[in-house]
């Protein structure tokens, strides 16, 4: 199972089907968190027209992931600078359980 976050720049709900229709199509089971469906109208809103939330928020949402047990692989839709403003909040965060830590993946790409 592939969990997908938008921790970076935001997408539409258009182009975020497109990709989740790639997956579809390669076998890929997948769920989208609540976070990515409610950033998918960021960009077409302009409240944040370049980043999918508040730093805050989407390192939240990332730290969430990480710990659920049934969380094993995290897919960010895009990176770039929006993902990169999050790792000076990593040093802030405490796990509540580093057992829920292990075996987590997180995938990402940028330009």
């Amino acid at each position: 199972m592939l969990d997908i976050w938008m921790g970076s720049s935001p997408c539409t709900s258009e182009e975020i089907n497109k990709g989740l229709a790639r997956l579809k199509s390669a076998g890929v089971k997948f769920r989208l968190s609540s976070q990515t469906k409610k950033m998918a109208c960021a960009k077409e809103s302009k409240e944040l027209p370049f980043l999918a939330g508040t730093d805050a928020y989407k390192f939240k949402t990332l730290t969430k992931f990480f710990s659920q047990s049934r969380v094993r692989n995290i897919m960010a839709i895009r990176g770039g600078y929006g993902g990169l403003r999050l790792l000076s909040l990593l040093d802030q965060w405490q796990p509540k359980s580093i057992k829920t830590m292990r075996d987590k993946q997180l995938w990402g790409f940028s330009d």
